[in-house]
């Protein structure tokens, strides 16, 4: 379920998008994707059975669904001791942090930064969401052929 209450709109506003409009939602088959953080929010999570309040990042990533097209996902990453393993390594996986180096969170380094995550889906009310089921490590550099000189 989600915590997300939303925003209030003034009745000032002059204008509102429709942020659904023109886009349809594309389901993702389970499997390793690319993707590139688009837009960070702060938030907060008003706390749970299982976790207390805390604050939370609101990532919108722009996943690489290659001939499906790219699909737009929100996932939050909550600022909590029980989920450090789990920021780690979404700051590894973006190339912000290294194995064994301590994490610091660059929150202002995060939009355009890429990754690799797997995806699953995960049901709710009978409906079916796509789902970051974690963050993968980047790929390892290949190193280039050594040049023999002529």
């Amino acid at each position: 379920m989600s915590n997300e209450m939303g925003t209030a709109i003034g009745w000032d506003e002059e204008r509102i998008e429709n942020p659904n409009e023109g886009s349809e939602f594309i389901t993702l088959p389970d499997g390793k994707y690319n993707f590139t953080v688009a837009k960070f929010e702060r938030g907060r999570f008003e706390g749970s059975a299982k976790m207390c309040a805390c604050p939370k990042a609101i990532l919108t990533l722009e996943i690489d669904g290659a001939e499906l097209g790219t699909v737009s996902h929100k996932h939050n990453l909550y600022l909590n001791k029980k989920c450090e393993g789990l920021l780690c390594q979404f700051f590894v996986s973006v190339g912000l942090r290294k194995h064994g180096d301590p994490l610091v969170l660059a929150w202002n380094q995060l939009v355009g930064q890429s990754g690799l995550c797997e995806m699953g889906q995960r049901t709710h009310n009978d409906k079916t969401y796509n789902d970051v089921k974690k963050f993968l490590d980047p790929p390892e550099p290949t190193e280039a052929p050594e040049k023999i000189p002529f």
